[in-house]
């Protein structure tokens, strides 16, 4: 697990295997990488807690090699997991997550507790926390200029609004809808 102190845009890892000709150099295969906004070893189903996958590979690296491979979509995350599902060992020789920032000001979102926004969302996904659901709006920024969104604990709806935030907005109580908009 590696933990980069902070949300980044995941786009590239590369995996070098060991270089001796060690029987353990031949296991480096059968794993999957994926990424976590928030720490998934505090997850009550952790180990088994699953991330985005930014790739997974059944055929073994060869001795030295040094593996490119680019996320099939770029991934905002903070923990980087590699996880093997067979029992035995394996040694690798590095790991580099090459990723780019996410900047405070376009990652922070102010709350308004038990408030919801009552327009139609262009959206509605579900989703497992409000961080979850933030990223979410993050990453849809680009195209559908996410900008707010209703997280609804109860049935853990991320409800997204594209909006001026530097215009105000009437919100309707609701003690089950915390509203989130971008700071």
């Amino acid at each position: 697990m590696v933990d980069l102190r902070g949300l980044y845009t995941v786009e590239q890892i590369v995996i070098t295997n060991r270089g001796d000709d060690q029987p353990s150099s031949d296991r480096a295969q059968n794993y999957q990488i994926d990424v976590f906004p928030t720490d998934p070893r505090l997850s009550p189903n952790f180990p088994m807690a699953s991330g985005q996958v930014c790739y997974t590979r059944i055929a073994p690296l060869g001795v030295g090699e040094t593996f490119t491979q680019n996320c099939s979509t770029p991934i905002v995350g903070r923990f980087v997991r590699f996880i093997r599902y067979t029992p035995d060992l394996m040694n690798l020789c590095e790991i580099k997550v090459m990723a780019s920032s996410v900047s405070y000001r376009e990652n922070k979102f102010s709350r308004t507790e038990n408030s919801r926004l009552t327009i139609a969302p262009f959206t509605t996904t579900t989703t497992t926390s409000p961080t979850t659901c933030s990223l979410t709006c993050l990453e849809r920024r680009d195209s559908d200029t996410c900008t707010a969104f209703n997280w609804i604990r109860t049935s853990n709806q991320c409800q997204m609004f594209s909006l001026d935030p530097r215009i105000p907005v009437s919100l309707t109580a609701d003690s089950d809808t915390d509203f989130y908009i971008q700071a």
